[in-house]
């Protein structure tokens, strides 16, 4: 955005796991840089990395949201500790090219600022900066530098040139951008006096985890993505998933959001128009990723409330098991929560009733988390439990989304 619009701007919003060598640290990351240039055609090859966070582009419908001059420091909470990180940087729906001229990663301290010593520039290929076409993205070198678990990390991206912000996140989270210039390997957030809701550019962090087991994608809508879950506290249901996994008997999985507000298994109609179907989003959010074992999908519920219907659903839902199979990934099924009182008909009710008795009866799925029954009111079914709604009747608050979490049986992760 132009310095003016950087102040004010705010409110828009896998690889099974190989043993490693005994090597030394140093050695491995060294070893692991050979393998980095192929990451973007097959990420899984590089041995011992796993996605730790993510986040699911999707277009911004706002082409007066401009970035120039200024650096964006974006916050993200990592599931997965590790020893070195690798970023993935995002072009999908970009109008052109756009040109990073300086990437730093530290790990946050506090709002603006980072922790001292752990300031570490990106470089790409060997490189400084990286200039990433249209609908494309970018893998960074290997960087040394040791993450703990469930932490924020502030990745920061000095954008010289005009660069529209055509596609986006809607975070949860608060991140920051400076005033004019490059403030990237800035220690300090005095030069970030603007905030940000969204993130802008940002694909995935891996971290360098020898002993994880892998990761988990949660591909869903905004109850997945933790629309009206408490700003900056990390509290959406695959949060408190990922907390979990990370005492797993057999070893700590990531666990990585792939949830977009308004999305549906199936083509967008007349609703929700600027998020992507779940079908298309497969290679991009799910295989892409590195580490990936599981994908746990919550869907339906937009498409069955567009007027949907539960025959369709099922056969996309069996397409999508069929071409997460072929990839090796474990599917697990979550039937859709109740939203009556939203703008629940009896209609939507006969459809969601059976798409989720599908859901419990098929043989397709490697399992099922029934969310319905974790949310459900017992005395008003095709209602959410008071203590779980948000007040709109259709996402859960944050006791919802804890108990969300919690249902989950970990013994589906093999």
């Amino acid at each position: 955005m132009t310095r003016t619009q950087a102040q004010w701007r705010s409110g828009i919003r896998r690889t099974h796991v190989q043993q490693l060598l005994r090597l030394t640290r140093a050695s491995i990351v060294a070893m692991t840089i050979g393998s980095a240039a192929g990451a973007e055609a097959s990420p899984h090859a590089a041995t011992g990395w796993i996605g730790s966070w993510a986040a699911s582009p999707q277009p911004l419908d706002d082409p007066s949201l401009t970035f120039e001059n200024v650096t964006l420091r974006e916050i993200v909470h990592i599931s997965l500790a590790g020893r070195a990180v690798r970023l993935r940087l995002d072009n999908t729906f970009g109008d052109k090219a756009v040109t990073f001229a300086d990437v730093h990663v530290a790990v946050q301290s506090a709002d603006g600022s980072i922790r001292p010593g752990t300031d570490r520039a990106v470089t790409f290929g060997a490189e400084p900066s990286v200039t990433i076409a249209q609908g494309a993205r970018a893998f960074s070198d290997p960087i040394e530098l040791t993450v703990p678990a469930q932490s924020n990390l502030a990745i920061s991206i000095y954008l010289p040139d005009l660069a529209i912000a055509t596609g986006h996140h809607n975070a949860g989270q608060t991140s920051f951008v400076s005033i004019a210039g490059d403030h990237a390997g800035d220690a300090t957030g005095a030069a970030y006096t603007g905030f940000l809701s969204d993130w802008f550019w940002l694909g995935s962090v891996d971290v360098l985890n020898p002993s994880a087991r892998g990761t988990v994608v949660t591909l869903g809508d905004s109850i997945t993505n933790g629309a009206a879950a408490p700003f900056n506290q990390n509290g959406r249901w695959p949060d408190v998933l990922a907390r979990r996994l990370l005492a797993h008997p057999g070893g700590p999985r990531g666990v990585l959001n792939a949830g977009i507000d308004g999305a549906k298994l199936l083509l967008p109609r007349d609703c929700c128009g600027n998020s992507v179907p779940g079908l298309a989003r497969i290679d991009r959010d799910v295989i892409v990723q590195a580490g990936v074992t599981h994908v746990l999908v919550l869907l339906g519920t937009n498409d069955i409330a567009d007027n949907g219907n539960a025959d369709a659903f099922i056969a996309g839902y069996r397409q999508l098991a069929t071409q997460l199979h072929a990839e090796g990934l474990e599917v697990i099924g979550g039937t859709i929560p109740p939203w009556g009182g939203f703008d629940n008909t009896p209609q939507h009710e006969v459809e969601r009733q059976k798409v989720n008795h599908w859901m419990r009866t098929q043989r397709v799925l490697d399992g099922v988390v029934d969310f319905d029954q974790i949310l459900r009111d017992p005395s008003k079914p095709v209602r959410m439990r008071p203590a779980y709604d948000s007040g709109d009747h259709l996402h859960p608050g944050p006791a919802g989304y804890e108990a969300m979490g919690n249902g989950i049986d970990l013994a589906l992760f093999r």
